[in-house]
């Protein structure tokens, strides 16, 4: 439903700002608001279609071709302001000539919007690029030194995620010959039912190609809850040898004998499903006060409050950014975090573009393109990109 008012309010600022001023009184006013309408649709044939969460249950194809006319209808709204002052300027400087030619050139724009939504289509369904980060602390115990740290987060496999592309992602993650690994959320959308098959067959390539000596560990993404299987998902991971923090940590121990902590929390729609929302004194209660401590969460917050028992925080949920201008909502909705490194309040915080996209907006546009987080650890204080 929320997707469905979007791209109804989508089609009305469209029309309020390129159809209305542009071509109330012109005979291209009906063929534009039609074209408009057809961008819009998409949402308005799942939601008919019983597919509330857009096209997870269709394949590939299908998605790529309705996200591609969502995407198109997107770039639309979002050029239809300053097209209409565009052509207001030419009214104001009586160039006839140009303003009689707006009917064409806003059909030029809409196929345009079409051709680059399609290319954002495809640029969200390629493969994640290596981002590898060095992050040393004096929290990070000897026996950890030159640990390799790989995330994994936001797969978003749906029916339309090929056997193919999973384990493409999964020699993306072997490669990075981690010593552990770590989900932070929205690895599936739909229930074990539906999803459980294509998630075992990427967890067991991994185990297949890598031992990471400090295992897997994982927390909920806000569409684990969506699922309406969040219980099964959970359990689910279990079977399959994952580590699971819900408001909790776990202990690592290198083979010196030293000691890092691990802590990860739920995600905050929990709230909407009756599950414990997010709560990190929780998450580190019994680690001494002297260990270092990683922490894990679906989506970034300010660390004041929150992350201040850890020296590097993994999130994810943002896809960073995805598009230019999405970017800007993404950024004011998640406390002014999109993508990247941030060393706030003398700890680490990455928020990864994900390695996969969720198939209700798969597109991105460089640099928002899909990523493989790796960090090495160093016992000193060192912050690295590269």
């Amino acid at each position: 439903m929320f997707l469905l008012m979007m791209s109804g309010g989508l089609f009305l600022f469209a029309w309020l700002f390129l159809a209305l001023p542009l071509f109330r009184k012109s005979r291209a006013f009906l063929p534009v608001t039609l074209a408009l309408l057809v961008l819009a649709g998409r949402d308005l044939f799942f939601y008919l279609n019983d597919q509330p969460w857009y096209g997870q249950e269709y394949p590939l194809w299908a998605n790529m071709l309705s996200s591609a006319l969502f995407g198109a209808l997107v770039i639309v709204a979002i050029l239809s302001v300053p097209w209409a002052i565009l052509f207001g300027i030419f009214r104001l400087l009586k160039m006839e000539a140009i303003r009689e030619l707006r009917g064409g050139l806003t059909f030029v724009l809409i196929l345009l919007s079409c051709s680059a939504a399609f290319f954002c289509v495809h640029q969200g369904y390629s493969m994640p690029s290596d981002i590898n980060y060095t992050v040393g602390s004096m929290m990070v115990p000897r026996g950890f030194d030159s640990t390799r740290i790989v995330q994994v987060t936001d797969l978003h496999f749906f029916k339309g995620t090929s056997d193919r592309r999973i384990d493409d992602l999964a020699k993306r993650v072997i490669a990075a010959k981690p010593d552990l690994i770590l989900f932070t959320g929205d690895l599936v959308d739909g229930t074990v039912g539906q999803r459980s098959a294509q998630l075992r067959r990427f967890i067991d390539d991994l185990k297949k190609g890598c031992s990471p000596r400090f295992g897997m560990i994982s927390v909920p993404g806000n569409h684990e809850y969506y699922s309406g299987d969040y219980a099964g998902w959970m359990s689910f991971l279990r079977d399959q040898g994952i580590t699971v923090l819900e408001n909790s940590n776990v202990k690592l121990t290198a083979e010196n004998g030293d000691a890092l902590y691990v802590a990860g929390v739920t995600d905050r729609a929990a709230e909407r499903f009756g599950g414990e929302k997010p709560d990190f004194a929780k998450a580190t209660a019994g680690i001494p006060r002297d260990a270092g401590v990683i922490m894990l969460s679906h989506r970034p917050y300010r660390p004041q409050g929150t992350f201040d028992r850890a020296f590097l925080v993994f999130t994810g949920h943002t896809h960073g950014g995805m598009i230019p201008g999405v970017d800007l909502i993404v950024k004011y909705e998640n406390e002014g975090y999109v993508s990247g490194l941030y060393h706030d309040y003398g700890r680490s915080l990455i928020v990864s573009n994900g390695t996969g996209i969720w198939s209700g907006f798969p597109l991105r546009l460089a640099p928002h393109v899909a990523d493989n987080v790796i960090v090495t650890l160093k016992s000193e204080n060192t912050l690295k990109h590269r």
